[in-house]
């Protein structure tokens, strides 16, 4: 059975990326936290899905530095493969969580999208235990003054688009996400969306989605999905 969290994006959950930054990114944290332990309730192994250059999946053991963004910090297993900073975000809220398994990623790249999904359906494929995935995307970039795509048309009505697939559970709403709109907002998280709903393909779950808006203009969503009973 496939448990999944929803988590966005943010580098800035990280606290040593963060400081400085809202206080109100606690609240995301815990949040985002949450999510994944309610996701990893039960599971034997876990797989990270979040944006890459190259559409891959990476068996641990696997690790992430955020030296990109001018910190010191590396996240998952010293010395594992490496891995980008979308799924570091990832790494970084399992170990809040507690997770001390090994962790596979699959990493999307925009053009390449079915290669990640088949990658992710292979891995559902072949489990015979509990899985849990860890989903690291956000929306659009284009919901205000602050963001970094300033204010784009169309962002909002992308974003509901998003909430509603979640909402529902509704994986066959996430695979076919218009990518090209999703990239016209400035959403990275677009192409990870799609490949997870193409990747669980007809899974049946129950779906709560905590927490959904627009800090520093950017669309983030935290939301978990477990099996029916």
């Amino acid at each position: 059975m496939t448990r999944v969290a929803f988590v966005p994006a943010a580098p800035l959950l990280v606290p040593e990326v963060g400081v400085g930054h809202s206080d109100d990114l606690d609240g995301w944290r815990a949040e985002s936290t949450r999510a994944v332990s309610d996701a990893l309730a039960g599971v034997s192994r876990v797989v990270i899905v979040a944006a890459g250059k190259e559409s891959r999946l990476v068996t641990g053991p696997v690790a992430a530095s955020f030296q990109g963004f001018g910190v010191d910090l590396e996240v998952g297993q010293p010395g594992g493969r490496a891995v980008g900073w979308h799924a570091g975000i990832g790494l970084w809220l399992l170990g809040e969580a507690g997770w001390s398994g090994l962790v596979s990623v699959v990493e999307v790249e925009a053009g390449s999208v079915a290669d990640a999904a088949a990658a992710l359906g292979g891995v559902l494929g072949e489990s015979s235990g509990g899985l849990a995935l860890v989903v690291v995307a956000d929306g659009s970039a284009g919901r205000g003054p602050k963001a970094p795509g300033y204010i784009i048309e169309g962002s909002e009505a992308f974003d509901d688009e998003v909430v509603s697939a979640l909402a529902a559970a509704n994986c066959a709403r996430l695979a076919s996400l218009d990518l090209h709109e999703g990239s016209r907002v400035m959403s990275s998280g677009a192409p990870v969306w799609a490949a997870v709903g193409a990747g669980l393909g007809s899974e049946s779950f129950d779906a709560e989605v905590r927490r959904a808006d627009s800090p520093f203009g950017v669309f983030y969503a935290v939301a978990v999905w477990l099996p029916q009973a």
